[in-house]
């Protein structure tokens, strides 16, 4: 599969993952990763920070799986790609890559947002 052909966000990936549809169980795991995504995009660096490559590879090695557990595929092979460029050390790629992962991660957040309020509170059933 190209990497452009990869899903920002597959609804259902979770259920799937946890074999079961219960809404508010799924609310609960995606409320989380919303959580964790925003302090992703946080801990990432900006133009003007040092970049800390081991810091990077651990944020990279530990959010890659979350994301593709709760759907978020082309966010976790982007954590992917930010993991092999680390251990490459190519200050370059890093830049580039981070640049795609916060526009990434954005597009993800929308995503999952839409899929909560499209649900509502009492309900998300993956189609």
């Amino acid at each position: 599969m190209k990497f452009d052909d990869i899903p920002f966000f597959d609804a259902r990936q979770l259920s799937r993952l946890l074999e079961s549809d219960d809404p508010a169980v799924l609310r609960s795991f995606y409320e989380l990763f919303l959580q964790q995504l925003n302090e992703m995009q946080q801990a990432l660096p900006s133009h003007q920070q040092l970049i800390v490559v081991a810091d990077l590879l651990m944020l990279a090695h530990k959010f890659k799986s979350s994301a593709r557990a709760v759907g978020a595929m082309r966010l976790g092979e982007q954590m992917e790609t930010l993991e092999a460029i680390c251990l490459q050390q190519q200050p370059v790629g890093i830049e580039a890559q981070i640049v795609m992962l916060q526009r990434t991660g954005e597009i993800t957040s929308a995503a999952l947002r839409a899929l909560l309020h499209e649900r509502g509170a009492d309900g998300i059933v993956p189609q």
